[in-house]
């Protein structure tokens, strides 16, 4: 059985891509302009929602199913990168609207909470150990 700081890593995860995707969908029109205006793909939103959404699937998947300690480190490294580009992009983010940015915010949020449940003692114990070796906890779906 997975830990609960992992059940909880995979909810948070998934909360952020919930609130990324749904930041997108609701701003669609908003963005689309924007990359019109920029000379890019007015699809080039919609690809970017799918981009993110398929690799948020892959973490999810190699972390919290496979127990990939590689995955965990990357998924580290890009969250730490988003924290350190943060000031650059966070007046863009802010200009797209405040729908935008609530649910922008609510993900960035989720996904550095998710992170850091990574680094729980029983979470760390179960990566190192490929997800075999976890003792059973009754309360993991609690």
């Amino acid at each position: 059985m997975r830990p609960k700081p992992i059940v909880w890593f995979e909810r948070h995860l998934i909360a952020s891509a919930g609130a990324s995707i749904l930041a997108v969908l609701l701003n669609y029109d908003v963005l689309r302009q924007k990359a019109i205006d920029q000379g890019t793909s007015p699809l080039g939103p919609m690809i970017g929602m799918l981009v993110t959404a398929g690799v948020v699937w892959l973490f999810w998947f190699l972390i919290a199913r496979r127990a990939s300690s590689i995955a965990k480190w990357i998924n580290v490294v890009i969250v730490a990168f988003g924290t350190l580009t943060l000031p650059w992009s966070w007046a863009e983010v802010f200009g797209i609207g405040p729908v935008y940015s609530v649910l922008a915010t609510i993900s960035y949020l989720c996904s550095i909470v998710a992170t850091i449940y990574l680094f729980h003692p029983d979470a760390v114990a179960w990566l190192k150990s490929k997800g075999r070796n976890s003792p059973v906890d009754p309360d993991v779906f609690a």
